[in-house]
């Protein structure tokens, strides 16, 4: 989220009047300065979007969660080289 603070920040503000300020300096800044709320933007601006292939597709998810809050969001979409030997093996002894 950080990158995404900075980001509108820069939008608003030169890379001068932000040097050395912190996130919150920033969303302060916004807030009083020119009434722009970061809180108020969409998770995607936020966050940022997951491309996920679901069924053989590729579809975007545009409200991806903090992944700190709830890592098994990206635990379950992470290639596993355990899992995938496995399944290989499966199908192999099924030749």
């Amino acid at each position: 989220m950080r990158n995404s603070i900075q980001s509108v920040g820069q939008a608003y503000f030169s890379h001068k009047q932000l040097n050395g300020k912190s996130c919150g300096d920033i969303q302060n800044m916004l807030f009083t300065e020119r009434g722009v709320n970061w809180n108020d933007y969409a998770p995607s601006v936020k966050r940022g979007v997951c491309a996920r292939k679901v069924d053989d597709a590729w579809t975007l998810d545009d409200s991806i969660p903090i992944f700190h809050n709830d890592p098994d969001y990206i635990n379950n979409l992470v290639y596993h080289k355990e899992a995938n030997i496995t399944e290989m093996e499966t199908r192999l002894n099924k030749c």
